[in-house]
């Protein structure tokens, strides 16, 4: 039974009643009490399995959802409509820190189930499954699991519908606008002040899901989508028209069939393309219709934007033969491994089968004006280039028993090196001093805001790739310039749109520029409370965001001394300190992901009791954390656990400054309170171990350090026996070469130095960062390309800084005099590093630049050189 049935079924019809029974078998949870407005939504989806309590009978419906909670409940429902775990949720990892040995199999396993199905895909490739969601995003949310089930998103429920007010509809980030007020339209949602950016319980969670099943299906039901005609517009084309918008998915639309209707086979070279107002599908055959064809539309199986299309038969003639030709290919890829002309007819944009046509007795010849086919030959029959790295022209003839039939215009194509040709600018960050800003608002007061990190899909195919020889521009220079290297620079508050521009393709942000200063609106948590016994000490991660939603960055949290926490009573009690998580005490102040830790001690023996840390913005409280102290009692269990609130993510690359993480092995006694952290070591109780030395190592201190790509686990070992682990997902976001473009005018006619500059013209990587050079100490023939760590440009150092490759010279012709440094040089530039040649010198030179490990060259280059003898 779905869910709608299933609430239809039971709880509408109690509604009506005004009082809700749950079913029998529905967990009655102890802390679910009678006058909590949320239980029949946390009951109804208790018994339908969407929703889980605790070991304890507890459902704990104030404590704040973590993203790992939605996951899991998303699952549930996606399976109890029919959708099924992958094969694979325990082989491919989905997430980068979600491995598939994760302790937590059945998050595993739904993790793999909504990201395949795309309702819920993380951030950046992470799942980040221990940090809460905010409203705004479970509207998001919510919007994508109702449209994968039911084939219109709650959007388009609502687009009839008059808004509701949201008087804090200005705090909504500009893609979740539309999901946020669907929410409030359609009562899923009740207040008027939505709190986008507030963290979500889960009894909260529990109603909107409740809510959103409750939905009336009349519009689903009665709005009726039918096919209002089929045509066959040419020998290469047919034409379905609905009567109204069907979705525009490549699996949904390839559910309408064409059959040859002599032989009932289903066509299988065929093309579907949607208009954009989603009412006209064109199906366009690879080869052309030539006979009787049946255009079938399954009954209910042809997904529109709100239910489905009613079934439908009809029978389309058509008499078919070549009219026209024309020459399709405009560019080829002078590095693919093989390279075919393309043609279309009959006014088709879809390549011809070439097989087809001589299955229907044509004969296809390719005429170009230089000898790029086989053997030398201007002309082929099947347009298969020998030759692919020259400019050339073509025309494609089409004959039949010896006849011309069709004859096509000469086309001019172009030879790419499709590696370095963008089609598609595909994600760039709006930052600002190093805060990646995702509302897209800029105030006059932000200090170093610029557009970086821009990538792409490239021609070869290369996704994610990051782009060069970008241009940018705003069309309100008024409000605010942008730069060659993408800084901006606000001028005044308003809107303007950055386009940005690599090759022929280009990208647009509208960015509005507001005289604000930033300020703490939002305060999260990696916890809902800290309970320990009296001396033990956790630490606290803290994310605080600014009323745009952006990270924080340098909002201090605790000043230069402690923060002494105390009972809420008439007499009140210190019972804890907030400080700095070091050996002293000072400042906690955000970085630039608005992310901070902080350490939290409860105080010696005597100090007992419940007080709250709070974090306030003047007299606005934004952030409570509970804590609570007791005296120190027996151990009862133990448990690995991470400090500080990290992930289990390293990241090789030294920039980032994510090479270790440090755990615990934490004692608890039976309350739950922290008692304080077990002593490690190979003469103690328990030892600590890593299961692959090649990935991490690990110290008796809990501290767990990078050491190569893969996965591993942290073990905690007694007597032998393997007793807790954790796992550790190692990557490497090291910056590496990309490209390299080299100045092809140079030529050497002086004995004049010559700098690097002049050789290269530029050097991208692929990531947003500075490129160093400096020349090798013990081969002045090559010049070392890095990466500085270090604050203070000192050359390269072993070990310490990014290796890229490196950039040799050579020549056959004549003695090289190798690479120097410019005597005046301060920096480690292409400017600051020079060669020179002697008189006489007559030949050429070779500059050869080769990525880090590999023995092939990225790019080379060779300049001519002629240097007078006197």
């Amino acid at each position: 039974m779905s869910y709608k049935k299933f609430l239809s079924s039971a709880a509408t019809a109690t509604l009506v009643a005004s009082a809700i029974v749950p079913a029998a078998s529905a967990a009655t949870f102890t802390d679910v009490t009678d006058d909590n407005s949320h239980k029949v939504a946390i009951e109804t989806l208790s018994e339908m399995g969407i929703v889980k309590g605790y070991e304890d009978g507890t459902y704990k419906p104030e404590k704040q959802l973590l993203r790992s909670n939605v996951v899991k409940m998303i699952g549930r429902w996606l399976e109890t409509e029919g959708y099924t775990i992958p094969e694979d949720w325990n082989t491919n990892q989905r997430f980068l820190d979600l491995p598939v040995d994760f302790p937590d199999q059945e998050l595993v396993k739904y993790a793999a189930l909504v990201m395949d199905q795309g309702v819920f895909t993380g951030s950046n490739k992470k799942l980040l499954h221990n940090t809460n969601m905010t409203r705004s995003q479970i509207a998001l949310v919510l919007n994508r699991v109702y449209e994968k089930l039911y084939g219109v998103s709650l959007v388009d429920l609502a687009e009839d519908i008059e808004d509701e007010v949201i008087e804090d509809m200005d705090e909504v980030f500009e893609d979740r606008k539309a999901a946020v007020q669907a929410l409030r339209d359609l009562k899923i949602s009740n207040v008027r002040k939505f709190q986008p950016n507030a963290p979500v319980t889960r009894a909260q969670f529990a109603s909107f899901i409740y809510r959103t099943l409750q939905l009336n299906e009349s519009d689903t039901e009665t709005y009726t989508t039918e096919v209002k005609s089929v045509a066959a517009i040419n020998v290469n084309t047919l034409q379905v028209e609905f009567t109204n918008a069907i979705l525009n998915e490549a699996s949904n639309l390839q559910q309408v069939k064409v059959y040859e209707k002599e032989s009932g086979k289903a066509l299988d070279s065929l093309t579907y393309t949607l208009s954009e107002d989603g009412k006209t599908l064109t199906i366009t055959n690879n080869g052309f219709f030539n006979g009787e064809y049946e255009v079938v539309v399954p009954n209910d199986t042809v997904q529109a934007v709100k239910g489905f299309v009613t079934g439908y038969q009809q029978t389309v003639k058509v008499e078919a033969g070549v009219q026209t030709v024309q020459a399709l290919t405009t560019t080829i890829d002078r590095n693919a491994k093989e390279a075919v002309l393309e043609f279309a007819i009959n006014g088709s944009n879809e390549p011809a089968s070439l097989a087809k046509l001589q299955e229907a007795g044509y004969q296809v010849e390719f005429q170009a004006t230089k000898a790029v086919f086989a053997d030398s030959s201007k002309t082929s029959a099947t347009g298969v280039l020998a030759v692919k790295n020259q400019d050339f022209k073509y025309k494609v003839v089409i004959f039949k028993d010896g006849e011309v039939v069709a004859e096509s215009a000469v086309v001019e194509v172009k030879s790419l090196d499709y590696s370095k040709v963008p089609t598609e600018i595909t994600s760039f960050e709006l930052q600002n001093d190093g805060v990646v800003l995702t509302s897209n608002v800029l105030t006059l007061n932000d200090a170093a805001p610029k557009i970086a990190n821009v990538k792409g899909t490239l021609k070869n195919g290369k996704v994610d790739q990051p782009l060069s020889d970008i241009t940018y521009s705003s069309s309100n220079p008024g409000v605010a310039l942008i730069k060659a290297d993408g800084t901006i620079e606000l001028l005044s508050a308003g809107t303007t749109t950055f386009t940005i521009k690599a090759g022929d393709v280009q990208k647009s942000v509208t960015v509005e520029v507001k005289d604000a200063t930033r300020t703490a609106t939002t305060v999260t948590a990696n916890t809902n409370e800290v309970k320990l016994v009296n001396g033990a000490s956790t630490t606290v991660a803290l994310t605080v965001k600014d009323q745009f939603g952006d990270p924080l960055k340098g909002y201090e949290i605790v000043g230069d001394a402690p923060v002494t926490v105390s009972t809420e009573e008439t007499t009140p009690t210190a019972i804890a300190t907030v400080a700095k998580n070091a050996e002293t005490h000072g400042k906690v102040v955000t970085d630039e992901k608005g992310e901070a830790v902080v350490k939290v001690t409860a105080l010696p023996a005597n100090a007992k009791g419940v007080g709250n840390f709070a974090i306030k913005e003047g007299t606005t409280t934004l952030f409570t954390l509970p804590i609570t102290v007791d005296e120190v009692g027996e151990v009862a269990y133990r448990k690995l656990e991470l400090v500080d609130g990290e992930d289990l993510i390293l990241d090789l690359n030294p920039l980032e400054k994510d090479q270790t993480l440090k755990v615990a092995y934490n004692q608890y006694n039976k309350a739950g309170y922290l008692i304080g952290k077990e002593t490690l070591g190979d003469n103690k109780t328990y030892q600590i171990k890593s299961s692959d030395t090649n990935v991490i190592t690990v110290s008796s201190n809990g501290t767990v350090t990078a050491v190569g790509t893969g996965t591993a686990k942290v073990q905690i070992f007694e007597g032998g026996i393997k007793v807790d682990e954790l796992t550790v997902t190692v990557i490497n976001t090291n910056p590496t070469l990309s490209t390299v473009t080299f100045n092809n005018d140079l030529k050497v006619t002086s004995s004049e130095a010559v700098t690097l500059d002049q050789w290269i013209k530029s050097v991208e990587l692929t990531k947003d960062v500075e490129v160093s050079f400096d020349v090798n100490g013990s081969n002045d023939k090559e010049i070392i390309v890095y990466v500085e760590t270090s604050s203070k440009a000192n050359g390269y150092t072993v070990g310490s800084d990014i290796l890229l490759g490196t950039i040799s010279i050579a020549s056959v012709d004549f003695a090289l005099s190798g690479f120097d440094r410019v005597d005046s040089a301060k920096t480690y530039n292409l400017t600051d590093i020079q060669t020179s040649f002697s008189r006489g010198n007559n030949g050429q030179v070779v500059l050869v630049v080769k990525k880090a490990g590999s023995a092939s060259a990225l790019a080379s280059t060779t300049v001519d050189v002629k240097v007078p003898a006197e």
